[in-house]
């Protein structure tokens, strides 16, 4: 259930998700998407601490961060073309593919240890405060998007 509430997002709000990024600049989308996502993982080890965890807790969590990660990914691919040019766009995707991959198999051979050394809520306090420092990153991406067109 956890699991399939992650990716429902792509489901609900996929499609008007891609809609309404194409009409406002990425970098704040991007930005908003990965502080929420901080704070909305960080609930879990203070609920937690706090003795408030429960299954629907949980289920909210995984939700929301499903929603707010759709918003995410379809930004940044969104705002490569701007961020690189066309010229670069080829280079660009190879790289960002490149550090997804790394992501994707380093994080959970990461995490995997981590949890067994300090705990599942304190590995999940490392994951939000990664996601925060990842939000704070991209506010200070250089390089101005062009106005979307109204339409």
């Amino acid at each position: 259930m956890l699991s399939a509430l992650t990716t429902a997002g792509s489901l609900l709000v996929g499609l008007p998700a891609g809609a309404w990024v194409d009409r406002v600049r990425g970098r704040p989308v991007m930005v908003g998407a990965d502080l929420v996502r901080a704070l909305v993982l960080a609930t879990i080890p203070a609920a937690w601490w706090a003795g408030l965890l429960s299954l629907r807790w949980l289920y909210a969590v995984a939700l929301v961060h499903g929603v707010l990660t759709v918003f995410f990914d379809v930004v940044y691919v969104s705002c490569l073309p701007h961020l690189v040019g066309r010229g670069r766009l080829v280079e660009g995707n190879a790289k960002l593919s490149a550090i997804r991959s790394v992501t994707s198999i380093g994080g959970p051979a990461v995490a995997g240890p981590l949890v067994g050394w300090a705990g599942t809520p304190a590995t999940l306090a490392v994951s939000s405060a990664g996601m925060a420092l990842s939000g704070l990153l991209a506010s200070r991406i250089r390089g101005r998007e062009p106005r979307p067109e109204a339409g």
